[in-house]
């Protein structure tokens, strides 16, 4: 039979909760990734050129990136940019007008391209094609103000009426990457950050032994060593889930461990609190002569009411029960408390201890 580790047991649990904290911290920015899909994934993960798309499958809202190396002109304007028309076709391969909002920064590179795009349609040489702009955008519907300005300007050059016909049903705004990232999506670029963040780190940390510094302070508080932590542990007289029990301590087997010293107990008893939502949670809750508190969880009461009995076994003269004596001695005859449980003999003592009961509470605030 393999000898029982009580150290394999608790780097065991602390592997598992790195790893499960690390997936978890992944999946949840996959779920803002691809579920939630905020403004700032929509645009960095836009794929389609808008000017090689049919202007016939354009979508409302959604984020296309846009090479621009053809514009026929702009047609109006306001304080942040100006509405520019370019050509790209429909299904079927006819020319339409791809109406384009660029904010003013690119004003003076948009003048160029005019240039160039009149230059090209004379020459159809392409060595001409030298400007160009690359920023990806959305699609939004286009309002009558923006439809009556562009047919106020085919009038005003002398186009055919069948030009006004030409014009797609959707327009393509132009969106620099400083104003998604200022936007609201910040706010979840920070967070995914963070949880990245947090999983990189649970990773390297993996393999370190850190979380058995607290056991180790300890455990030199009593001139013990994980090897003497180890022996002591290696056939613990009693365990309910991940809480071992030894002659002298209990422990729980988790990443970072509780260590009570059963010696320092003075008062114990099982516990069941109950939620908003009526459910239970079951506990076994010890006190020390040092004023600590520790908790223990359990799956049941009958668990809680054998790990506060194997403790009772070790150290009988503990106050042993959720009763108002009990509370009261703990807390306003505290010194009367330590003179019972540590000058007097189990002989000597009240054999009519208060019984254990299970205090049906909410949560126990007052003792915590």
């Amino acid at each position: 039979m393999n000898r029982f580790s009580i150290i394999k047991k608790i780097r065991k649990e602390h592997l598992l909760l790195h790893i499960l904290g690390a997936l978890g911290c992944l999946v949840v920015v996959l779920i803002f990734v691809f579920a939630l899909l905020p403004k700032t994934h929509k645009y960095l993960f836009a794929t389609k050129n808008v000017f090689s798309t049919s202007c016939d499958s354009y979508k409302v809202d959604q984020y296309y990136r846009a090479k621009t190396l053809f514009l026929y002109d702009y047609f109006a304007e306001n304080n942040d940019g100006r509405f520019y028309f370019a050509p790209v076709e429909n299904d079927d391969g006819e020319e339409r007008y791809l109406f384009i909002y660029m904010p003013n920064k690119y004003s003076d590179t948009a003048e160029a391209i005019i240039d160039q795009t009149y230059e090209y349609i004379e020459t159809a040489d392409e060595d001409v094609l030298t400007e160009s702009i690359t920023c990806r955008g959305y699609m939004t519907t286009i309002d009558p103000k923006t439809s009556k300005f562009f047919n106020e300007y085919l009038d005003y050059a002398g186009a055919p009426q069948s030009e006004k016909k030409k014009a797609c049903d959707t327009m393509f705004v132009m969106v620099p990457m400083k104003d998604v990232l200022l936007s609201e999506s910040i706010f979840w670029l920070a967070l995914e950050v963070f949880l990245i963040g947090a999983a990189v780190f649970l990773l390297v940390t993996i393999f370190s032994k850190k979380h058995l510094n607290r056991l180790k302070a300890k455990l030199a508080a009593e001139n013990m060593t994980l090897e003497d932590f180890e022996n002591e542990f290696s056939s613990p007289v009693f365990n309910v889930g991940n809480v071992y029990v030894s002659d002298k301590h209990v422990v729980t087997a988790s990443s970072t461990p509780s260590f009570l010293k059963i010696e320092d107990v003075v008062w114990m008893y099982p516990n069941t609190s109950y939620s908003s939502n009526g459910a239970a949670t079951h506990t076994a809750d010890f006190y020390t002569r040092n004023r600590e508190f520790f908790r223990f969880h359990t799956k049941s009461k009958e668990q809680s009411e054998l790990l506060c009995r194997a403790v009772s076994e070790k150290q009988p003269n503990a106050l042993s029960g959720y009763v108002i004596e009990n509370k009261d001695m703990y807390f306003n005859r505290f010194n009367e408390l330590i003179d019972q449980v540590y000058n007097r003999t189990q002989e000597t003592a009240d054999p009519e201890s208060p019984s254990e009961t299970i205090p049906d509470t909410t949560d126990n605030n007052g003792l915590q």
